[in-house]
């Protein structure tokens, strides 16, 4: 027994794969370029805030990954990752989760009976930028992606 509308059907089924995707591109450039300046707000560094940068795919060479977000194995295109640039600012780590205080020792001078001292050389209190950052717009970029599918599908419903 033959199915009827089963070509028509898989047709549909290709406009609505195109349709979702069109979508939630569209989104998720939305949701990073908030974020990104969100997290550039956050920070008080001029250096920090020219380094925090989103991507499509993976992060370039040289770069610290802080936060990624993926459409699955099927659909590996659909990956925005955000990250700090290195070479702007190779010390971004450290304001994000902070450093201890170190003692190191420094000797007075290279001759016999030179005295050795205890150089500290501080610390830096963590003011972290990224994650709370993240964790404060993740429902709003999960509803985003949400409304952007039920976008598409009444679109594609509609044609």
């Amino acid at each position: 027994m033959a199915v009827k509308g089963k070509a028509a059907l898989k047709k549909r089924f290709r406009r609505f794969e195109a349709q979702v995707l069109k979508e939630l591109k569209i989104a998720m450039e939305g949701s990073a370029q908030s974020l990104v300046q969100e997290m550039r707000a956050a920070t008080h560094l001029p250096e920090i805030r020219r380094s925090i940068k989103w991507t499509w795919g993976d992060a370039p060479e040289g770069t610290y990954t802080l936060a990624t977000a993926s459409g699955g194995s099927k659909y590996e295109t659909l990956r925005i990752t955000v990250y700090t640039d290195r070479h702007e600012a190779w010390f971004a780590h450290f304001f994000e989760f902070g450093t201890e205080q170190r003692q190191r020792k420094r000797v007075g001078g290279y001759f016999k009976g030179a005295k050795v001292k205890s150089l500290d050389t501080g610390s830096i209190t963590a003011q972290p930028f990224f994650f709370p950052t993240y964790r404060a717009n993740r429902k709003r970029i999960k509803s985003r992606l949400n409304r952007a599918l039920v976008r598409a599908v009444k679109k594609v419903n509609a044609s």
